[in-house]
């Protein structure tokens, strides 16, 4: 699957958890939904992306950003 794809999703499931969330709340829910539903291969390559210069909503940088994070 390309970057672009799963950058499209993830924007998606963005969208869809942050009704009437933080971002902060929404993030951690996409970052749950992510390691609930995503196969490792898909976790590792959209915690390769980087932050800067792509287009993605702000939910979306912060739940890549806690992924991230997680995987250390």
């Amino acid at each position: 699957m390309t970057n672009q794809r799963l950058l499209k999703m993830l924007n998606q499931i963005s969208i869809n958890l942050s009704s009437h969330r933080s971002v902060e709340d929404a993030a951690e829910l996409v970052k749950s939904h992510i390691i609930k539903f995503w196969s490792k291969p898909m976790r590792t390559e959209i915690a390769s992306v980087p932050l800067k210069g792509i287009e993605m909503n702000e939910v979306s940088r912060r739940a890549i950003e806690k992924l991230k994070s997680r995987e250390k």
